[in-house]
């Protein structure tokens, strides 16, 4: 089946500004798709899971081309796709307890059966020999299989190694240039290293946020071979630093929204979706900028996404039944600059944060505050306020704002925030990332007040002892002084 599709013309006013950065192609209604993934040629490929097939998008001719896959089953449940260096598509097939391949040239479907029953496999990826590893979600194992003694229609190649919790729940998979495979344990939120050619598990607990369950679930490498992970049941993402074994999370910019998907451009960046406010996030590592782009399909439920060879990033509307674009050159007609990317804050002081901002057309800017330390990115313990307010620019200029954060019994610490600016419908924002160390001031406020009531009155007491006893000492004797003798 070949459908001839156009990019979608918005009409409403609020959504006409977010077209100008998503590019949307429609599939089939009630497709659900899911997985993507793009090939050598910049052709994305999508699995239309309620109708057991994938799906070729041509982005020069925005044609789409239909593959039904062999099976018995009217839907099946294909969450992950990837390419292997020969062109060859794999995928896991999670209703059938396989692990597909399509080879492109031929048009032809090959399948292997995974040992463990019902093992969901999710995450997939391919290692430098060609082997293919998985990742089951509900058996709790990390799989391989060996394309060297594969067999279509068998098991037989396929090893599978348990991770080392239990109901460890791994979604996402990927590979590093140390030949280590990261795999991320949805269930008990951790991370966990496999090394090939030992075949060992090293994991590594993530935090969470406040006393939420963070939920995490997609993962993605960036330049300097930092893992970054989303927070499903959080608007944060987390980035774990290989090297120092450490975790910094950082809150996305605007709205409270599910983070799921996450893939890397050539450069570096990092990309990823709000599914549950339709936002586009890019997080720049190098400069520690955020910018966001809305979609224009409300409601669209956005979960994967994947970067084409010339640095386009596409992602899939499961709800909205298309596939959305944004180029690799889309640039945001604002930026900001802070003074610094560090500050420090008492746990009762003030901070005041001059912004310069800049803007390449004329329109109203509203700036926003969020911060890591919640599950839903608010600032908590603390006020702020920006002055002014919002930024009226009548053409391309430049303007300054100042943000003043009065601490309120802030809990000593180091955090994340993110500062930045949108328009007025809320299609677009441009952020800038600020540590904030909240410092001790040598006694915590609460147990200073004790200590110091303690001290003044000890000072208080002694004086008050002091002076008695000095008092005591300059009284005259009582006993009766003897009478002076007659004449004397």
């Amino acid at each position: 089946m070949i459908l001839n599709l156009t990019a979608v013309t918005v009409k409403v006013e609020a959504q006409q500004d977010s077209s100008r950065f998503v590019k949307e192609f429609s599939l089939p209604k009630g497709s659900n798709p899911f997985a993507i993934a793009s090939d050598s040629s910049g052709n994305v490929w999508i699995s239309l899971r309620n109708f057991s097939s994938i799906a070729k998008l041509d982005p020069k001719t925005g044609k789409v081309e239909e593959f039904l896959i062999p099976s018995k089953s009217q839907v099946l449940q294909i969450w992950s796709m990837a390419f292997d260096a020969k062109g060859n598509l794999w995928f896991g097939d999670a209703t059938e307890n396989k692990i597909r391949k399509f080879d492109l040239a031929r048009s032809k479907f090959y399948e292997f059966l995974i040992p463990t029953p019902d093992a969901q496999p999710w995450g997939i990826a391919l290692d430098a020999k060609g082997d293919v590893w998985f990742a089951g979600f509900n058996s709790g194992k990390l799989g391989k299989l060996d394309n060297t003694i594969a067999k279509n229609g068998t098991s037989e190649g396929v090893t599978e190694f348990s991770t080392p919790t239990n109901a460890s729940r791994p979604s996402n998979l990927l590979l590093d240039s140390s030949n280590s495979l990261w795999l991320m344990e949805s269930g008990p939120a951790k991370l966990a290293k496999f090394d090939l050619p030992s075949s060992k598990f090293t994991e590594y607990s993530l935090p969470r946020t406040g006393n939420s369950s963070t939920n995490p679930i997609g993962i993605a490498l960036d330049s300097e071979g930092k893992i970054w992970y989303t927070q499903f049941r959080t608007s944060n993402v987390g980035r774990f630093d290989p090297r120092a074994s450490t975790v910094e999370q950082y809150a996305t910019g605007l709205l409270t929204g599910a983070t799921y998907g996450i893939a890397s451009d050539r450069e570096g960046n990092i990309w990823t979706i709000q599914q549950r406010v339709d936002r586009i996030v890019k997080i720049a590592p190098k400069e520690m900028t955020i910018s966001e782009f809305r979609i224009p399909t409300n409601q669209s439920f956005t979960e994967n996404i994947t970067v084409d060879p010339s640095g386009n990033v596409w992602f899939v509307e499961t709800v909205g039944h298309k596939v959305g674009m944004i180029a690799a050159n889309t640039k945001l007609p604002i930026k900001m600059n802070l003074p610094s990317s560090k500050f420090t804050i008492s746990p009762t002081g003030r901070l005041r944060v001059p912004i310069t901002f800049e803007s390449s057309e004329a329109g109203s800017f509203f700036p926003h505050l969020r911060a890591s330390m919640a599950a839903t990115g608010n600032v908590i313990n603390a006020s702020f306020v920006f002055l002014p307010d919002i930024i009226q620019m009548n053409s391309a200029d430049k303007a300054t704002s100042e943000l003043t954060i009065t601490a309120n019994n802030f809990e000593p610490g180091n955090y994340k925030f993110v500062v930045g600016f949108t328009d007025r419908g809320l299609s677009f924002y441009q952020g800038q990332f600020f540590d904030l160390t909240v410092e001790k001031g040598g006694i915590e406020f609460l147990p200073a007040l004790v200590i110091i009531a303690a001290i003044l009155g000890a000072v208080i007491y002694f004086a008050i002892y002091r002076m008695r006893l000095g008092a005591v000492r300059n009284v005259p004797s009582t006993a009766p002084s003897r009478p002076l003798s007659k004449g004397g």
